[in-house]
């Protein structure tokens, strides 16, 4: 395979050879039964690794043949993908890779209509926001690569001419996607997607993806914080979609959504303090989620109070914001301090709150320590001599005895992987 690797990158004619045979009958051939059909997922990642490197290096030479191999391997959307979805994660892997390339590598498959051709694939022909999705949760787990795929090759496109404020000082979220050259003009195929309402049903799957998809989704969430910069048509519409998933999806699949919510709202631009508002004061809110489910679903509930600490503790303007609005979620802190202390508490290390599928609340250390943090930003605003007076203030002796126990606590929020992530949450 190595040896593969290196004459094709070495000499384009074993590349130019190597396209030829590949867009040939007995190429296509192989291709399809061994991309595809081929039920050792070894084969396929091998047959994947060799079609990538080949691709990248008729890119390279400008190989003639380019084109034809491109076209020949986004055909296999039509039927053969379809066909043998439950293989499909080595195809689509093959593209992701591709497109990390570098401009050159988006620009191509846009010319031979990749993002909409994948697009179509996902969703159906024509699929309207109202109707049932294409593909099931169990065949949609195969598709990370396929979101990463379409996720990249928006992220070296250009997307200032879609703003709809000035940046002013503000600057673009940070980006793992780094382009040597300038960024794409705007396609039209991906125009359709984001930034029109035909292009609801493709968020929409997003959403489900963030619940459904169980690997690195970074490039998913970069993507749509990107797309957030300084649009509000497009910030809103987000921020709308992620508060239905919150309400109605089981809570152990909140958790990259909620993920996916705090790096829009820690995207420092003109909208910052609208996309706050929006997000926890606006219908459906996050604030009335809270007060909706504090009784029929604790740990809903529980992980809004823990979103809302962790967002504080990442985020200085949401901070501020949060003590300003102490007094309608100060209630949330003595629920849980209550849902702390209604039975004798043993700290438990194999339980969660965010991905185990029980459907009462978990007394966790994780738990301790978001009550602790959320009961020092509370004494915080006391202590400023701003407290509007509320009377569900936590700020008593109980709350005193959590803080301190929370900062005894081994384990302090934002310390792991993810700040959204804990061993036990």
């Amino acid at each position: 395979m190595a040896a593969v690797e290196v004459l094709l990158s070495k000499s384009s004619e074993a590349c130019q050879w190597m396209v030829q045979f590949l867009v040939g009958p007995e190429g296509r051939e192989i291709i399809r039964v061994c991309l595809l059909e081929c039920s050792v997922r070894e084969v396929r990642t091998v047959v994947a690794s060799i079609l990538e490197k080949t691709l990248e290096s008729a890119l390279h030479f400008g190989d003639p043949g380019l084109d034809s191999l491109t076209d020949a391997l986004l055909s296999l959307l039509d039927k053969d993908v379809p066909e043998n979805v439950k293989n499909c994660a080595q195809y689509f892997n093959l593209f992701s890779n591709f497109t990390q390339r570098g401009c050159g590598s988006c620009q191509l498959l846009l010319k031979h209509a990749a993002y909409r051709r994948m697009l179509i694939f996902l969703l159906g022909s024509n699929r309207q926001n109202n109707q049932n999705r294409r593909w099931s949760p169990a065949q949609a787990r195969e598709f990370l690569h396929l979101h990463s795929t379409l996720a990249l090759i928006t992220l070296h496109t250009d997307l200032s001419p879609q703003r709809t404020l000035t940046p002013g000082g503000s600057k673009l979220p940070a980006s793992s996607v780094q382009s040597s050259g300038p960024l794409l003009q705007l396609h039209p195929d991906i125009l359709a997607s984001l930034f029109t309402p035909e292009g609801q049903p493709y968020l929409l799957e997003v959403m489900f993806a963030m619940r459904e998809l169980s690997g690195p989704l970074s490039l998913l969430i970069e993507m749509v914080t990107y797309c957030s910069y300084c649009n509000e048509g497009f910030s809103l519409g987000v921020l709308q979609l992620l508060k239905s998933q919150l309400e109605t999806a089981p809570p152990h699949e909140l958790k990259n959504v909620f993920q996916m919510l705090q790096e829009i709202l820690v995207v420092e631009d003109p909208l910052q303090s609208q996309r706050l508002k929006y997000a926890f004061e606006s219908d459906k809110g996050l604030l009335a989620l809270m007060h909706q489910s504090n009784n029929v679903d604790s740990r809903r509930c529980y992980q809004c109070v823990k979103f809302l600490v962790t967002l504080a503790q990442k985020c200085p303007p949401a901070k501020d914001y949060f003590k300003d609005l102490s007094g309608h979620w100060s209630w949330a802190v003595q629920w849980l301090q209550k849902k702390m202390t209604e039975h004798y508490w043993t700290p438990q290390s194999n339980v969660s709150n965010e991905t185990s599928t029980n459907k009462t609340f978990q007394r966790t250390i994780s738990a301790q320590d978001t009550l602790a943090y959320a009961t020092a930003l509370l004494n915080e605003k006391e202590q400023s001599g701003s407290s509007n007076g509320s009377d569900g203030s936590p700020a008593n002796e109980n709350a005193e005895r959590s803080l301190r126990q929370g900062s005894e606590s081994p384990m302090m929020l934002g310390d792991s992987k993810s700040d959204l992530e804990d061993v036990d949450s």
